[in-house]
């Protein structure tokens, strides 16, 4: 595990994961970064998209509070 935290399910997780790579290709193309191609570089970009996109999430606080309270 990479961040912490309970996740968004099984589809939230892989939603957020897809386009947080799309993501990362797609700004690291933009500022012409380049992580030197090939299958590692793609896998860096794409898990730095999605660190990115989930962190993006919790700070703006999109995925809601998934704790109950108990009384």
């Amino acid at each position: 595990m990479i961040l912490n935290g309970s996740g968004y399910g099984l589809i939230g997780d892989l939603v957020i994961g897809v386009f947080g790579a799309m993501l990362g290709g797609y700004v690291f193309g933009l500022l012409g970064i380049s992580l030197g191609g090939g299958l590692f570089g793609s896998l860096a970009m794409a898990t730095l998209g999605a660190m990115g996109l989930i962190l993006l999430i919790r700070v703006l606080g999109l995925a809601g509070s998934r704790r109950r309270q108990c009384r």
